[in-house]
């Protein structure tokens, strides 16, 4: 499969002050190209893998935990870093709490759920720049949100010139590439797993976006995963493992462009088994803690509310009386007692949510040692 070819091309500084010879990638057109793994049984194993994470008993409460820890990874690869609890309160309420740093991570795991959900109708152009309209909301840019670059962009450590980039993607023909890859993207001819690496690698190729092009080219990865049936609930983190491997991660990407487009296919293949074995095991963890809170509430009645609370904590870690007393069908005293019964026996932490806006901060009750399972990498785990 062609992906594309190098252009020597002259660049001149926003200024004018100064120009260069650069040799920029021009990505080839794949909208209609044939595309096929050289290695299908791995193809079918990362497929299988996937197929594995639908119907599991016990894992349904990890669908928003696991959206928003690839929300959290993905936006790490990108240098963007804030802990699991961070991240969790600033989703939780965030007409309360104003955290800089968590911002754009909340962001993300908005972009993540938008495009899982949004799978009923083809793949538009527009939709990117929603996602990266979504993807800058509240923050401070010198770019537009939404609006596909018109400048000449770069990878590398030097902001001033491409010279010496690492990678320099096409400086126009942005949207007419754009259109070719949601057209590739809408294809059922292509394998799944294999067809969402493709489209994750060109859109990086493409780089269409000012800044944000990695986070946004992951939403991908699970768009096409949901638009083909490969996942339902469950989607696991793959980011929880690049981040763990960003080198490799880098040299997969740099051998679709070379033309090595099975090296790309069988790095990624490997991490999508790896982040769903993650997610079986962060699963058998979570059940294994669940366990461990119940065995804390001895004494307390089977059908006490304070036994069912723990029972769905993993998918609601924060927790106010309000948040318990209408779907539990209780007042607001009631929630209350039973919350701070989980408090008594070491379960929940009554804590006032840090980073607040001015004011006497509101108090929540959180599942700390839930976030502290979530920090831990898949390799502490296995």
């Amino acid at each position: 499969m062609e992906t594309g070819r190098i252009e020597r091309r002259r660049w001149v500084s926003a200024d004018g002050g100064r120009s260069a010879e650069i040799d920029v990638f021009v990505p080839a057109r794949i909208a209609h190209r044939s595309v096929a793994a050289a290695d299908p049984k791995a193809e079918a194993a990362a497929e299988r893998a996937l197929h594995s994470l639908r119907g599991v008993r016990g894992l349904e409460p990890l669908a928003a935990v696991m959206l928003r820890s690839e929300g959290i990874a993905s936006s790490r690869i990108e240098g963007e870093v804030a802990s699991t609890r961070r991240v969790f309160e600033a989703d939780y309420a965030p007409d309360t709490v104003v955290d800089r740093q968590a911002q754009p991570i909340v962001n993300s795991i908005r972009v993540m759920s938008d495009a899982v959900h949004r799978v009923s109708r083809g793949l538009n152009p527009r939709d990117l720049d929603q996602w990266h309209t979504l993807l800058f909301q509240g923050i401070q840019n010198r770019f537009d949100p939404g609006e596909l670059r018109s400048n000449q962009n770069w990878i590398g450590t030097r902001t001033d010139t491409p010279v010496g980039a690492d990678f320099i993607p096409p400086p126009e023909m942005v949207e007419e590439a754009i259109k070719d890859l949601t057209g590739f993207a809408e294809r059922v001819d292509v394998a799944p797993v294999t067809q969402s690496a493709v489209v994750h690698a060109q859109f990086e190729t493409i780089h269409p976006y000012p800044d944000g092009n990695g986070r946004i080219g992951r939403a991908l990865v699970y768009r096409s995963w949901a638009y083909r049936g490969l996942t339902g609930a469950i989607n696991p983190p793959i980011s929880r493992i690049l981040v763990e491997n960003r080198s490799a991660y880098i040299d997969g990407l740099t051998a679709y462009r070379d033309g090595d487009v099975d090296m790309w296919l069988d790095f990624f293949f490997e991490v999508v088994q790896s982040a769903v074995l993650y997610t079986h095991e962060l699963g058998r963890r979570l059940e294994a803690l669940t366990q461990e809170w119940l065995g804390r509430l001895t004494g307390i009645h089977e059908d006490a509310l304070a036994r069912k609370l723990v029972a769905d904590l993993s998918g609601q870690p924060i927790l106010s009386a309000a948040d318990v007393a209408e779907p539990y069908g209780v007042t607001e005293r009631g929630a209350r007692a039973a919350l701070d019964v989980l408090v008594e026996r070491g379960i929940l932490t009554f804590r006032p949510l840090r980073r607040a806006k001015r004011g006497r901060p509101t108090k929540v009750y959180e599942a700390t040692e839930l976030f502290a399972l979530l920090d831990r990498s898949p390799k502490d785990l296995a």
